[in-house]
């Protein structure tokens, strides 16, 4: 038997397998997470204690309508269309084949995790740009009240500021 056809070598690519698949279907998940919240405009599980250092807060300050006009322009902007997720989906097979190569190819892996971190940063300026736009239009007092908001969102998402600084 050849060293490729031992069934230890076997077991070996199918353990490798099922752990390549259950880390892709995590790390889609956390997308599909993140996304939704974005669009759906409220996190898994309501409030709770969570350290977010990203838009979550600025995204849980926002009224009902007003997310929905966000995600409205998203839905326009498109920012995950058929081909991004033709791509996405390209780049997970070949994310595949370097694992599962005789040799690693760590700057190949690194390559395909950059594309598909440039795709979610294009999301994420997609989010931003419509937030901008959205808030642009607001009256003085919706600001200001989008402002309070937020303020109390980010002392229930972040620790608490140190005293005698701001």
């Amino acid at each position: 038997m050849s060293e490729k056809t031992t069934p230890a070598n076997g077991r070996e690519k199918r353990w490798r397998r099922w752990l390549l698949v259950i880390s892709l279907g995590l790390n889609l998940l956390v997308l599909g997470l993140v996304i939704g919240m974005v669009l759906r405009g409220a996190p898994p599980g309501g409030p709770g204690g969570r350290v977010d250092l990203t838009v979550g807060p600025l995204l849980r300050a926002l009224e009902d309508d007003d997310r929905s006009a966000i995600r409205s322009g998203l839905r326009r902007a498109h920012p995950f269309d058929r081909d991004t997720r033709i791509a996405m989906r390209r780049d997970m097979d070949e994310m595949l084949a370097v694992l599962q190569a005789e040799q690693f190819d760590g700057a190949a892996l690194r390559g395909i995790m950059e594309r598909q971190y440039s795709r979610l940063q294009t999301v994420q300026i997609a989010v931003a740009d419509q937030f901008v736009a959205h808030v642009a239009g607001m009256t003085t007092t919706e600001r200001l009240a989008l402002a309070e908001r937020f303020e109390a969102e980010l002392d229930r998402a972040l620790p608490p500021r140190p005293h005698g600084r701001d």
